[in-house]
């Protein structure tokens, strides 16, 4: 049977998607762009069979990102690889390939909002400052400092140790570590 052929190819594409790492940011994006799309009255399609209509939507879609959520230029290159990701899957070319207006309007977008403010590593100096500051501060102080130990040894990110909102008695906030 045809039809179950074809069902189970729909399943085991959308199984690749779903085993990516990047499903948790491609679903949500592309939603965002059809919601765009449909408060703009564009065609979220992107054939290729119109280059420069397909460039423009995606040039406006990237000016809407910009102007009004204020995204960084990691954000809509994401936003942008989702949108490429769900055309090619309906079998249509690389929207983004070939399209040099919008080449143009992500390097002044990277250029804008492109910076990554890198924070400096701890080294083992500072960690025993630390360390030794925090002695003597109670139970506090020891949870901190054995945090930053653990965080230190394990190379963690500080939303791997540090919670953003504590909901529940001691924790140790994101501020109190940068």
């Amino acid at each position: 049977n045809p039809q179950v052929l074809l069902d189970a190819i729909t399943e085991l594409k959308s199984s690749a998607l779903e085993e990516t790492t990047s499903v948790k940011s491609y679903a949500p994006n592309w939603k965002l762009y059809l919601q765009f799309c449909h408060d703009s009255g564009r065609s979220p399609d992107l054939t290729g069979k119109d280059k420069s209509k397909d460039e423009d939507t995606l040039l406006n879609y990237v000016a809407f990102e910009f102007k009004y959520h204020q995204n960084k230029f990691s954000t809509i290159r994401t936003k942008l690889y989702a949108i490429r990701w769900y055309t090619m899957d309906m079998g249509y070319e690389d929207p983004l390939k070939d399209k040099p207006g919008l080449t143009k309007v992500l390097k002044g977008y990277k250029k804008l909002r492109g910076s990554v403010k890198r924070k400096n590593g701890v080294t083992v100096r500072i960690l025993r400052k630390l360390t030794t500051q925090l002695r003597g501060r109670g139970f506090k102080g020891l949870a901190t400092s054995t945090g930053a130990i653990i965080g230190f040894f394990f190379l963690l990110r500080i939303s791997e140790f540090a919670a953003q909102d504590a909901k529940h008695g001691l924790s140790t906030y994101s501020e109190d570590v940068t």
